[in-house]
């Protein structure tokens, strides 16, 4: 840092300069008061009043020089009458006697610069203190815009999701069906599409993606055009989702999480139900009172193994059989107290025996809803939530099969 000193009306003996200058200092003197600080800032300013009255003259030094210390040379009989003067030392950093000696400028000079140093520490952490203030306001600032954006983004993945779901349900003779989707949050991590093929059979798609928001919702659009291009041209489910799975490899490869998916297709002149699952997503089967999983091979998530021979897996339904499809986001609302997917099973099973009207799948669906009304009043749901409920009609007719 520079050393600058300045002797105002105070005498700056030869000596005293010979010795400032061999400590690095540079000295300047005026006889007169400055109006304008000079060019080169003074670190340290003594001042030595010619009369009493130009004591208050420091109020103008210490403008002209904020970060100076400034010593003030008195004469003893001053001192009494100044001392009487409200704050006399608000000008100055230190009152010194008179007349002034070159041996208190020596004894003093290491006091006034560590003073100095400190002083000129302490406005260095103002300054960067400012900057770091000014910079947390920016960052907030774009933190708040990015936010904005996120939650855009999140929103527009939301409606893209939701636009995607099927808007009817198909209708079919001695079959019921039922949906629901529930987000999370709006993040869209779920899809579900339920349609009709051309010979009248009935196709169900049921997708989990571990990413959420936009990512999840290109997913299903990746997985809707595929299915909406591909459903025709294959007549088995697991070849679709083979074809799917390469698909998501060859575009995403391992940039994105992975999604579970279960694919099925159900024969409404025999009543069976072959299906794909991929990942844990296995259908429940309601039968004479009981629940319980479908005896499903099981195949990885889509996107975890890339050409991977895909099994596919068979049930031959009887009237009065329930379906249900869900996704893991159910887990939650109805867990307490054993593994989630062990007592998500218990819990279906509890409320489809409760049912005043069994069968009744609004009401069903009513009551798995309540659970997660339940839920939601203290916490948040952790994941988006798909429910599908396919009832045979306890009349239905139909040409047996044997189970494959």
């Amino acid at each position: 840092m520079p050393r600058n000193i300045l002797f105002l009306q105070a005498e700056l003996t030869r000596p005293t300069g010979e010795w400032l200058a061999m400590h690095q200092w540079t000295a300047s003197s005026l006889k007169t008061f400055p109006k304008k600080a000079a060019s080169d800032p003074f670190q340290i300013i003594v001042y030595a009043p010619k009369t009493p009255q130009d004591f208050a003259k420091g109020s103008s030094l210490r403008t002209l020089y904020p970060n100076a210390w400034i010593a003030v040379s008195l004469k003893d009989a001053w001192v009494a009458t100044l001392a009487k003067e409200e704050n006399p030392a608000s000008y100055f950093d230190e009152i010194l006697g008179a007349p002034f000696e070159d041996a208190v400028v020596r004894l003093s000079l290491s006091h006034w610069t560590r003073h100095v140093e400190s002083r000129e520490k302490v406005t260095e952490l103002e300054t960067s203190a400012e900057s770091l203030r000014l910079q947390c306001e920016d960052l907030e600032r774009l933190s708040g815009q990015l936010v904005r954006q996120v939650e855009r983004d999140v929103e527009l993945a939301s409606r893209i999701q939701r636009s995607l779901h099927p808007k009817l349900i198909p209708t079919l003779p001695g079959i019921f069906l039922k949906a629901k989707f529930l987000p999370a949050a709006g993040t869209g991590g779920d899809y579900y599409d339920i349609f009709q093929f051309g010979d009248g059979r009935l196709g169900i798609l049921l997708a989990d993606s571990k990413s959420h928001g936009m990512a999840a919702s290109l997913l299903t659009v990746l997985i809707k055009i595929r299915l909406e291009e591909m459903k025709e041209r294959f007549f088995d489910t697991h070849t679709l989702v083979e074809h799917i799975n390469r698909e998501i490899q060859a575009v995403h490869g391992k940039e994105i999480s992975s999604v579970s998916l279960l694919y099925g297709i159900l024969d409404r002149k025999s009543l069976t139900f072959q299906y794909t699952v991929a990942g844990p997503l296995g259908p429940l089967l309601w039968r004479l009172g009981e629940m319980a999983p479908l005896n499903t091979v099981v195949n990885p998530a889509l996107g975890e193994v890339s050409d991977y021979s895909f099994q596919e897996s068979f049930i031959s339904l009887k009237p009065a059989d329930l379906l249900v499809f869900s996704t893991d986001g159910l887990d939650a609302p109805l867990a307490a107290g054993q593994t989630a997917h062990s007592n998500r099973i218990q819990s279906l099973a509890e409320i489809l025996k409760a049912a005043t009207e069994p069968g009744d799948l609004l009401s069903t669906q009513n009551e798995i809803l309540s659970h997660v009304d339940r839920h939601t009043e203290s916490s948040p749901l952790p994941d988006d939530i798909t429910l599908i409920q396919l009832l045979i009609d306890s009349q239905t007719l139909y040409v047996a099969s044997e189970s494959k």
